[in-house]
Parts: structure tokens; C-alpha cells; sequence
């Protein structure tokens, strides 16, 4: 039965670093995000990223300066997943 939580959370583990990586590559357009779409003036450059607000785990953020506005679960996912597979290993080893 130790090995199953063991494998569960490697598994976990695994999978969280996935999706910080996948959110490093794709940065500023994080995953499972939804976004206004003001739109900008031909040939602007966008700006910088903007972080916003966090708020019941929900990271409001604006990927290109202020113009338009993203809000995504992710990052809660992230460690919710991260957290359970931390505690499913240590389970294995108990």
C-alpha cells in the first residue's frame, strides 16, 4: 500500500512541475486563463506583464500592460496539486 501513495504522489509531483514549466513557456499567457480583448493600435509593441490582484485563488493579471485584463486558476491548481503529492509521498513512507 506504501508504494501506491509513493507512485500517486511522484505522479502528482511530476505533474505539477509540468505546469510550472508550461507556464514558464507560455509566459505571459498562462493556461486556463480567460481575458478581455480590448485589443491595441497597429504597430503598438505590447507592454510589460502587470500583476493585478489575487483574490479566493484567483491571480488577475494584464499581460500586456493594463490593456487588457486576465484572470486564471493556475497557480492555485499548481500548489493544490504540488501539496497533495507532497503528502501522498510522505504517506508512502509511513
Amino acid at each position: 500500500m506504501s508504494n501506491w501513495w509513493s507512485t500517486t504522489g511522484s505522479i502528482l509531483l511530476l505533474l505539477s512541475i509540468g505546469g510550472m514549466v508550461l507556464t514558464a513557456v507560455r509566459f505571459p499567457d498562462i493556461p486556463l486563463s480567460e481575458c478581455t480583448d480590448v485589443g491595441r493600435i497597429e504597430g503598438t509593441p505590447p507592454e510589460e506583464f502587470v500583476y493585478h490582484d489575487f483574490e479566493w485563488g484567483v491571480l488577475i493579471y494584464s499581460p500586456d500592460g493594463g490593456l487588457n485584463e486576465c484572470a486564471t486558476i493556475f497557480p492555485t491548481v499548481t500548489v493544490i496539486i504540488t501539496i497533495i503529492g507532497l503528502i501522498s509521498i510522505f504517506m508512502g513512507y509511513y
